[in-house]
């Protein structure tokens, strides 16, 4: 059976990865207030992306993934703070 027909059926695997699709997106923060200690206590890797003018730094707790885009130097501050509780820091 190939996939187009598994999701003209409706099999059981599609509809359940349907709905539990909602779990599974980021969640973006909008601000640098958001982040704070039971964030950083929950996390278990930070990812941290650099393009020209901004960075996108990822946070990985076990529920779900959060990310907020910030100046270079907020980013620098934010991958001190991380390194000082021990979390695994990915810079790319």
């Amino acid at each position: 059976m190939d996939l187009r027909h598994a999701h003209a059926n409706k099999s059981p695997i599609v509809r359940k990865t349907q709905k539990t699709g909602d779990n599974k997106m980021p969640k973006e923060l909008k601000s640098l207030s958001e982040i704070d200690e039971k964030l950083f206590d929950r996390t278990l890797e930070l990812r941290i992306k650099k393009s020209k003018d901004t960075v996108k730094v990822k946070f990985r707790t076990l529920s779900k993934l959060y990310t907020i885009k910030v100046t270079p130097q907020e980013a620098e501050t934010i991958e001190a703070q991380a390194k000082s509780k021990g979390i695994n820091v990915v810079s790319f």
